[in-house]
């Protein structure tokens, strides 16, 4: 049996995400879904990182690929899990079957890839949104890069777990070189060379970006930057699937409680994808 490996975002746990149940039912009678549990999710996100995340999930695809190889593995991301699965395929040499190796995998899907660093600028008091990058630069400076940012400074950021600093700046920082600053409209190409254009060649790639995400500030416009995203995927040998550049129309960010067909045309573009 070939898998996807889906990757909830930021709070994300079993089931809070509806749409990977009707996902799981109309895959291909050769293909499974499994919803990782990495040590991040949940709320224990503040104090992990990327390269956290990337080591569970490397440990997962080579377990099942020792029980079966050969086996097709996809990565599919949701929300910041996005993060995940462009990290896993776009940040090692090291690729392999052995002990620190991360085994290949055959082709990731971004569904609601979008910059956490926006989104907050959108949604925050730009006071505090300031207090809290001029926090998280003191204490990275004074090697406290791993204190969480006290709730004096973050008020209900979040809603009060604990945000490392190296964390808050990966997600939030404003001169866009966060690790988790991958989705960002104003990413410069030298930024997505490192990303988007690190793609193994002959990895397959499929954007599923929401026509209606409540996360995305309202004047930005996703096919533009996500042609980029293209270009720079497709410069490293990637294969882009054709959907990738069609917003999914009336798509929220998550899907819960979306009308069928929303879910329904979701399906199909990752059926057609496998």
């Amino acid at each position: 049996t070939n898998l996807v490996l889906w990757i909830g975002g930021l709070f994300d746990t079993l089931g809070h995400v509806s749409y990977p149940f009707a996902l799981a039912q109309t895959l291909p009678a050769d293909w499974s879904l499994l919803q990782l549990s990495l040590s991040s999710s949940g709320n224990s996100w503040g104090t992990k990182t990327l390269d956290d995340d990337v080591r569970e999930i490397a440990a997962v695809v080579r377990y099942f690929r020792e029980k079966q190889p050969g086996r097709k593995v996809v990565l599919m991301g949701h929300s910041t899990g996005c993060q995940d699965a462009l990290h896993y395929v776009s940040s090692t040499e090291l690729w392999g079957d052995g002990e620190g190796e991360r085994p290949r995998v055959d082709g990731i899907v971004l569904q609601a890839p979008v910059s956490d660093r926006e989104a907050l600028v959108e949604s925050m008091d730009p006071e505090v949104y300031a207090s809290c990058n001029e926090v998280a630069r003191r204490f990275v400076e004074e090697g406290r890069q791993d204190d969480c940012l006290p709730v004096s400074v973050m008020g209900d950021v979040f809603q009060r777990i604990g945000v490392t600093a190296r964390r808050w700046l990966s997600l939030a920082s404003p001169d866009g070189l966060g690790q988790d600053d991958m989705f960002s409209s104003d990413l410069p190409d030298e930024r997505l060379k490192k990303t988007f254009g690190k793609i193994p060649q002959g990895t397959m790639v499929l954007f599923l970006y929401s026509g209606s995400d409540e996360h995305v500030p309202k004047h930005l416009r996703p096919t533009e930057f996500m042609g980029k995203w293209k270009t720079h995927a497709e410069n490293s040998g990637a294969i882009v699937h054709l959907d990738s550049l069609k917003l999914l129309d009336g798509a929220t960010h998550n899907l819960n409680g979306d009308p069928q067909q929303v879910v329904e045309e979701l399906c199909r573009r990752l059926n057609s994808f496998l």
